[in-house]
């Protein structure tokens, strides 16, 4: 007969310790599982580790004195696009390969639905999504999302309006072309496609995301080549409008801190589509501004006339309504290297200008944009814009002898798409 009596302490302390094990088993797993969600959560905040231009992959640090030392803060560059004729420029966007890194979706910008900052919001949006995107509703979400990733970047305005109409003081340096190149006062979209526009601007700032363009801060059409776009991540195409994003921790989710403002002040370009931005009044200045603009002029005189034996002529004028963009008659002949000194007189002061000319009268444009042809016979393109340390200027080849390849307008260089395929632009 087994004694249970002398078994019963033996067999508690087994109990105790298979007990003891169960819980160390169960803490260990809980250590694992926490630890996989800890590394997924870091992993989806930062998404991506690309390198910068100079090869740097660290995050930004706060310094003793509250600044920002590691990757400085990109520069917003202006929207200014190489001289090339539409087919060499699709061929060279067509070049740069998209992105291989993730592409994750921004997170859902909800603002308040409360009252006058919201309203003047959701209509500077819509102005921006009809304006770029036409009456078309999913170029439309890709423009609003591209505009609430702005928003929330340290490198942007901090409100929808200061985002959409920054830079639209100026003829050409806005960061949305709509806003500078008069093209409110030209057409207005009915008020079927107003309210369609605003709807899409309104759940926009409702929490919808539009996944496809991620955390894209820019983009542009495929037929034209802005200056910065060979600087940035080629992310997506939706249509013929590219995206990108910055390279480097700036394009990543975690950028995307800021902290939106609650206050939208009111744009003088948008009385005429919204209440919540004026009034009549408003709007009154508003034309008179836009009149004044159209009417300045600046003529620089020629050292000879057509009539004169000699041509040496420079002849500068306004393009239409821009105010520091010019077309240039250069006579025949001209001294081609005197063309940088004279465009710089020309642009006297501005901080942003742009120069072109043409040696044949007849195939200076009446205003922008010029035509395939024009471009393709322009003689000379002077660039001065903040983001350059010295203006950059070009000339044709084939009719200027300036001695190297590299001061050659676009179309001498590039030659045909084999060419353009390689991304060989001029400027």
């Amino acid at each position: 007969m087994i004694d249970t009596m002398d078994q019963t302490p033996q067999i508690a302390a087994l109990n105790q310790s298979a007990a003891r094990k169960r819980v160390l088993a169960a803490s260990i797993m809980i250590a694992v599982v926490a630890g996989i969600i800890v590394a997924a959560v870091f992993i989806l905040g930062n998404a991506y580790t690309p390198k910068t231009a100079t090869g740097a992959t660290g995050h930004p640090q706060i310094g003793p004195s509250g600044k920002i030392v590691g990757p400085p803060l990109p520069k917003v560059e202006s929207l200014v696009w190489k001289p090339i004729p539409q087919d060499d420029a699709r061929a060279i966007n067509a070049a740069v390969p998209f992105s291989t890194e993730p592409n994750p979706p921004a997170a859902p910008f909800r603002m308040k639905n409360d009252g006058i900052a919201f309203d003047r919001a959701a209509d500077c949006l819509a102005a921006a999504v009809f304006y770029e995107a036409g009456d078309d509703v999913i170029g439309q979400q890709a423009v609003a999302q591209v505009v609430l990733n702005r928003v929330r970047h340290p490198a942007f305005q901090p409100s929808v309006c200061g985002v959409v109409f920054h830079g639209a003081e100026r003829q050409t340096g806005c960061q949305f072309t709509f806003t500078c190149d008069g093209a409110m006062r030209r057409y207005r979209p009915s008020p079927a496609a107003w309210e369609r526009a605003r709807a899409v601007a309104r759940l926009a700032l409702s929490g919808f995301v539009y996944r496809p363009v991620g955390h894209a801060t820019h983009y542009h059409t495929d037929w034209v080549v802005p200056y910065w776009s060979d600087t940035l991540d080629k992310i997506t195409a939706v249509g013929t409008h590219l995206f990108f994003r910055w390279d480097g921790w700036w394009g990543t989710p975690r950028a995307f801190s800021v902290k939106p403002a609650l206050i939208e002040e009111p744009v003088l370009q948008m009385a005429a589509l919204s209440p919540a931005h004026g009034d009549k009044e408003l709007l009154a200045l508003q034309t008179d501004a836009g009149a004044s603009a159209a009417d300045a002029t600046i003529v620089m005189a020629a050292d000879c006339g057509t009539n004169c034996g000699t041509d040496t002529g420079f002849e500068a004028r306004l393009a239409g309504a821009e105010t520091d963009i010019f077309f240039v008659r250069i006579g025949k002949d001209a001294d081609a290297s005197r063309f940088p000194s004279l465009a710089a007189e020309a642009c006297g002061r501005r901080p942003r200008c742009i120069v072109m000319g043409w040696s044949d009268q007849r195939l200076i444009p009446a205003a922008l944009p010029a035509s395939t042809a024009q471009l393709q016979t322009m003689d000379f393109h002077y660039l001065r814009d903040p983001m350059f340390v010295e203006p950059r200027y070009r000339w044709n080849c084939a009719r200027f002898a300036i001695g190297r390849p590299g001061n050659c307008l676009s179309h001498q260089r590039l030659g045909n798409v084999a060419d353009a395929a390689v991304g060989k632009a001029a400027l």
